[in-house]
């Protein structure tokens, strides 16, 4: 029998240890390898959300001094991708189309028929809608660079203009920050202007150096302080280049569960700027109290956009559509200046059921008066009806009538709209 030696356990303790570690080993789950960077990236683009939204129209326009009525059918197609976040990273771009169905009986602005009223709804235009870079990378601030959907406040200075098939967007350099808890704070440097009548147009693009500076404050759960400063220097427009600067007040207060006061309030003073050839100060003031009542809301409005016979406040990169009558007989404010009373009311439903969405109702009644003048411009009444089923469907129907009184013509109009959004 072999005796057993000490130096013998060179062997014997190593393969206990990987017996014992394989042991271990086979207890315990794999580890787990971090995403890379490559799939990082993937999933930000492969999970980001498709952006589709298809609109047909027929609109109809009656305008006295024309021969024929107008009427456009078209379909504005928007179809793009917004990717995930990477890296405080993200993508976003959408192309636009602009289509006739049928055949065209309307001025568009380049068609050269100019027997028919004008519609601005430019045919067969195809261009980019949206395409930015936004960066999030500092603390509660977004960076966003490139062509942006830029719509701020109530979109009276600067807007969207979605009532048109071809939306205004602004190619735009632009900051936001919240950091300080209820201020938000806004920069953008703009250096252009993509409007709706479209680039085939002398004026389908403004080419800009221009500041839009914002600032609003949540002084209280209902009440919101707006003050902001446009610089607008617009280079091959420059009667229309101005500086703007003026504050807003929003106050939206719930007595009870159906019933809540509406205040709105704002002032502003328009000057030349840049390469404006005039010299010249005017004014804006609106004040709009209202009240709402379960799912109506009704307001009353008294708005000034004021002119010295020569000059007017003019706001040329607002969504214009939205203000002074969807009729659009006051797009440009006339040289003695625009004031405004008007009666608004909105009805929204709740969605009846799983497939019948909410029905709105929009009304307008407007009295038109010049400003610096003794002048009656006319009045105008408006309905705008919406219904929505199954999330992304819309049908709407819009009437729209201008009578005229001391100034421009009497204008009726019909929109008949059919729309797919996802």
């Amino acid at each position: 029998m072999h005796s057993f030696k000490i130096h013998q356990l060179w062997f014997v303790v190593p393969a206990l240890l990987v017996t014992a570690a394989s042991a271990i080993a086979a207890d315990q789950p794999a580890p787990v390898q971090p995403p890379s960077t490559f799939d990082e990236l993937k999933d930000a683009v492969l999970n980001g959300k498709p952006l589709l939204d298809i609109r047909y129209r027929f609109e109809d326009v009656s305008q006295g001094g024309f021969a024929h009525d107008a009427q456009a059918n078209t379909v504005r197609t928007r179809a793009g991708y917004e990717t995930g976040v990477f890296d405080n990273f993200k993508v976003r771009f959408q192309v636009q189309n602009v289509m006739p169905v049928g055949s065209e009986t309307y001025n568009d602005g380049v068609n050269n028929l100019s027997a028919y009223p004008s519609i601005a709804d430019p045919r067969e235009t195809a261009e980019l809608y949206e395409g930015y870079l936004s960066w999030s990378g500092l603390p509660q601030s977004t960076l966003t660079f490139g062509r942006q959907a830029m719509a701020v406040d109530n979109s009276r200075w600067i807007g969207i203009a979605d009532w048109r098939q071809l939306g205004q967007t602004v190619d735009a350099l632009t900051a936001k920050n919240d950091s300080i808890p209820g201020l938000d704070l806004s920069y953008s440097y703009i250096f252009n202007v993509n409007r709706t009548n479209g680039p085939k147009t002398s004026t389908g693009v403004y080419n800009m150096h221009s500041h839009a500076i914002h600032a609003a404050y949540s002084l209280l759960p209902d009440v919101k302080l707006i003050g902001y400063s446009y610089l607008f220097d617009i280079s091959n427009a420059p009667t229309l280049s101005t500086q703007n600067y003026g504050g807003r007040v929003e106050i939206k207060h719930a007595l009870d569960d159906n019933f809540k006061a509406i205040f709105n309030a704002e002032y502003a003073r328009q000057l030349d700027y840049a390469n404006n050839p005039a010299s010249y100060g005017v004014n804006y003031y609106l004040i709009e109290p209202g009240i709402g009542i379960g799912p109506v809301t009704a307001k009353f409005g008294y708005e000034v956009l004021s002119g010295n016979g020569t000059q007017a406040l003019q706001t040329p990169i607002a969504s214009l559509h939205d203000f002074n009558g969807w009729a659009d007989k006051f797009t440009t404010t006339p040289a003695n200046g625009l004031r405004n009373d008007y009666v608004y009311a909105d009805y929204v439903s709740k969605p009846y059921n799983e497939w019948l969405g909410p029905t709105t109702i929009k009304g307008y009644w407007y009295n038109y008066t010049a400003d610096a003048v003794s002048m009656h411009y006319g009045n105008e009444y408006d309905l705008l009806i919406w219904q929505n089923f199954l999330t992304h469907y819309n049908i709407g129907f819009g009437f729209f009538d201008y009578k005229a009184d001391q100034f421009l013509t009497d204008t009726r109009k019909i929109s008949v709209m059919f729309q797919v959004k996802f």
